[in-house]
């Protein structure tokens, strides 16, 4: 498993699903349970690697927006539920937030889901991770501590304004 098996897993899903985020993460999960849990684990620290590289402060702002509200535990919900839209929607939104604003009322319920990735803690149950000589894939940081969201917050709602246009004429 690697980087792009892991996007071609969540994309191929979404595909079979139509677009329908819920029943892709469901058919994700179902293939997941059928491979050796060392799989599973790699699969987890992809998942982990890409919600972190989302912890910025533009797409922390499209956040809010798109919610009407942020919190810390919200926006880590919302990025763990967030690469779960597909490797498209990820990168776009990663190079312009507000693209957001073109995402369907039920994508957007799909990004308020709790703890999603917790669902890998369940598929890994019973696995010793001390005693299986496992290690991450190379290509992915192993970050230790609590990480701080990446670049500078906005100050005013002008700059908000500007960089989000479309976000800040929707109504949360």
């Amino acid at each position: 498993m690697d980087s792009s098996t892991f996007w071609t897993t969540i994309d191929t899903a979404l595909s079979h699903c139509e677009g329908d985020s819920y029943d892709a993460f469901e058919l994700v999960c179902e293939k997941l349970a059928k491979l050796p849990k060392a799989d599973v684990a790699i699969f987890a620290c992809y998942a982990g690697h890409f919600s972190q590289q989302a912890e910025t402060w533009p797409l922390y702002q499209a956040y809010t927006l798109l919610m009407g509200v942020g919190t810390d535990d919200g926006f880590m919900d919302f990025r763990q539920s967030f690469v779960f839209l597909g490797s498209k929607r990820y990168n776009s939104a990663l190079a312009d937030p507000d693209s957001l604003a073109d995402l369907p009322y039920r994508d957007i319920d799909f990004l308020c889901q709790e703890m999603l990735l917790n669902r890998f803690d369940d598929l890994l149950d019973g696995w010793d991770w001390g005693k299986t000589g496992w290690s991450p894939p190379p290509d992915v940081p192993v970050e230790e501590g609590v990480t701080e969201i990446r670049g500078k917050p906005y100050e005013t709602w002008d700059q908000v304004v500007a960089d989000f246009p479309r976000l800040t004429a929707k109504d949360p």
